[in-house]
């Protein structure tokens, strides 16, 4: 295939399900496991990818020290690792007309739709709250969720890397789109 072997992590067993699913014929290793300790025997990797800021998702500082501790175990010396993060946000609320575009997919005839419906800052974190629907011929159903991200500065971030054995590269910026918000990608390189 030429391709690189790729390792993903997923905790939750039915996205991990779906995950090895959609990696059939691919060079595409799944695991279900949690990215605080998770050990994968005999890997030194190349590159980590931390996408969407899933290291937000991870909780406090304490945790996410264990993640990138846990995460420089599995990378060789001079390895990268790329972490989106997000830091400044417009807080909206959707209960008041200001709302966004929803995202959809359809998949084998059944359309999948999320809209976030509140963005707000509170106390130390992001929440997002979401309506998300699934429809198709058979069914229509219809949930609302919501998402604490921890906030997080690159300088933060920075000190807790250099911490777990990460020297620092520049960051990039992905600007935001009408679909999506803006990142900052923090680069760290492993000791």
């Amino acid at each position: 295939t030429g391709g690189q072997r790729v390792i993903a992590i997923e905790r939750g067993p039915e996205l991990f399900a779906e995950l090895q699913a959609k990696a059939t014929g691919l060079p595409l290793q799944a695991v279900c496991a949690d990215a605080h300790s998770f050990s994968l025997t005999g890997v030194r990797a190349g590159l980590c990818i931390v996408a969407m800021q899933t290291i937000q998702l991870l909780g406090n500082v304490t945790e996410r020290a264990a993640f990138l501790r846990t995460a420089r175990e599995h990378l060789r010396t001079g390895a990268l690792m790329a972490c989106a993060i997000v830091e400044d946000l417009e807080p909206f609320d959707g209960h008041s007309g200001d709302l966004l575009e929803a995202e959809t997919a359809n998949i084998d005839g059944v359309l999948y739709r999320s809209r976030a419906t509140r963005l707000a800052v509170e106390h130390d974190e992001i929440l997002i709250e979401r309506q998300r629907t699934i429809e198709s011929h058979e069914r229509f159903s219809e949930e609302h969720d919501r998402v604490r991200l921890e906030l997080l500065s690159t300088a933060e971030l920075h000190r807790e890397a250099k911490a777990a054995g990460f020297d620092i590269e520049p960051s990039r910026a992905i600007n935001a789109t009408s679909e999506y918000t803006g990142s900052t990608v923090v680069m760290l390189r492993a000791r």
